[in-house]
């Protein structure tokens, strides 16, 4: 193994690594690519160290990006929902109607209960209900 990497060279490995993940390469393809065509003089593991990175700073940008997302999806589903409805396309605004159901939690279960048993892992679901939290108990067992 070679001299140790400075934090530009780890950054440029980096950004390599994110645009082969990009462009679909496996974990195996870029080790394989690292150990044939760079000079980064790095095993097995410091490549699979780098794609873990790169992949935590995926989660990230897509945790600090997912509201702006949000909206981007639901304006442009709006714009498309109103273009469709200009032309009388109800197809296609029933499809945008059903996304945007989707993208706001409007299909969610109608009904639910469940029995936990807290000394143990298993959990029954009988049926599904929407309750005010308000209206929510809670059954403590007396044999804890």
């Amino acid at each position: 193994m070679g001299k140790k990497a400075n934090q530009i060279e780890i950054a440029e490995r980096q950004d390599k690594i994110q645009q082969l993940l990009v462009e679909g390469a496996s974990a195996g393809q870029i080790v394989r690519f690292v150990s044939e065509k760079t000079d980064w003089s790095i095993g097995r593991r410091q490549v699979e160290n780098y794609i873990a990175q790169v992949y935590r700073g995926f989660a990230e940008i897509a945790d600090k990006d997912r509201p702006e997302q949000f909206q981007k999806a639901v304006q442009r589903l709006t714009l498309l929902f109103a273009r469709s409805l200009k032309i009388q396309d109800y197809k296609t605004c029933l499809a945008i109607q059903k996304e945007l159901n989707e993208l706001y939690g409007l299909h969610a279960p109608r009904q639910m209960s469940a029995q936990i048993d807290i000394h143990s892992t298993s959990v029954s679901v009988r049926k599904w209900e929407i309750v005010p939290a308000s209206q929510l108990k809670v059954e403590r067992s007396k044999s804890a």
